[in-house]
């Protein structure tokens, strides 16, 4: 199977799809993958959320499905978690299957059992509350950020780990507002909702464990390819 990839939003986080693709798809079939990477202009999609043209991020992500079907593409994933805010209307548009970063990190969590959980993401993210609504549905508890702590959040991240530079000063900064909401909601799981957020927050930077949504989403692309 040729299968796409929508990159590019950001940069930093599409070096990690194609690394766990090569190597997890190498482990299982002794072979390489057949991938197309559509990398897309990250400030054009950021200024459409930030101008609230929802129809503009849809034809923008429309059209990169397009792309990638007319390369060959099979099957295709976006290597981003803010985009999937309007992933049901990718859906009815696009000429080939999608896989959500979303139903593979729910389903995930739902497999190991964590009960509530903290999303760490854009501001866009949280505010859409994208994995909140997804994961009450399955049962699962959610502590959602204080409007001033997402609007925090989203400064330490953007535009520097977007770009893939992790500053200390900021790291630690994320890591003592995570552990302030772990101790106060009695949290047993972080989810990594930004695909650059696992360059910053290692596994065993925290008290609890985190869910890494790329490496999660790289899983479930591996798998449909094989």
């Amino acid at each position: 199977m040729k299968f796409g990839i929508i990159a590019g939003i950001g940069p930093a986080s599409t070096v990690t799809y194609y690394e766990g693709i090569v190597s997890r798809y190498l482990e299982a079939t002794g072979t390489y993958p057949r991938l197309v990477i559509e990398s897309i202009d990250m400030n054009e999609m950021m200024a459409c959320f930030e101008h609230s043209d929802d129809g503009g991020v849809i034809e923008l992500i429309s059209g990169a499905l397009d792309a990638l079907a007319r390369a060959g593409a099979e099957c295709a994933a976006i290597a981003s978690n803010t985009p999937h805010i309007f992933f049901e209307e990718y859906k009815k548009r696009s000429p080939i299957p999608l896989l959500s970063i979303v139903d593979a990190t729910c389903e995930h969590i739902e497999r190991v059992g964590y009960r509530n959980v903290l999303t760490l993401g854009t501001a866009f993210t949280l505010r859409s509350r994208l994995y909140e609504n997804a994961l009450a549905a399955r049962g699962i508890g959610t502590c959602p950020l204080s409007d001033a702590d997402r609007d925090r959040l989203f400064g330490l991240f953007f535009p520097n780990l977007e770009n893939g530079l992790v500053i200390p000063e900021d790291k630690a900064a994320v890591i003592d507002l995570t552990e302030h909401h772990i101790a106060a909601n009695k949290v047993d799981a972080v989810l990594l909702g930004c695909t650059e957020v696992p360059l910053m927050i290692r596994s065993d930077d925290l008290s609890v464990p985190t869910v890494d949504t790329a490496e999660v989403h790289v899983e479930s692309i591996v798998a449909r390819m094989i």
